[in-house]
């Protein structure tokens, strides 16, 4: 398997327009797998609440989970 710097020393040896398209490929791939993953994510999630493993709750609420979970994370 090749090592980043590999990577990165075989894509500066492309011309500058090979090297952006590179680039977009490389973001739309991150992009499509960051989607694959929320959609299975959501699809489990979907799968949980119909078992009744989970259970829905106000908008109110799962605004206050959020900013209680945000401001956690910024004390630590």
């Amino acid at each position: 398997m090749a090592t980043l710097e590999q990577a990165l020393e075989t894509a500066s040896q492309l011309p500058p327009d090979q090297q952006e398209m590179l680039a977009d490929i490389l973001r739309r791939r991150q992009n499509d797998a960051w989607r694959q993953k929320a959609a299975e994510e959501a699809r489990q999630s979907m799968a949980a609440f119909r078992e009744g493993s989970l259970s829905s709750e106000s908008s109110d609420k799962a605004i206050a989970l959020l900013r209680k979970s945000l401001d956690s994370n910024i004390e630590e």
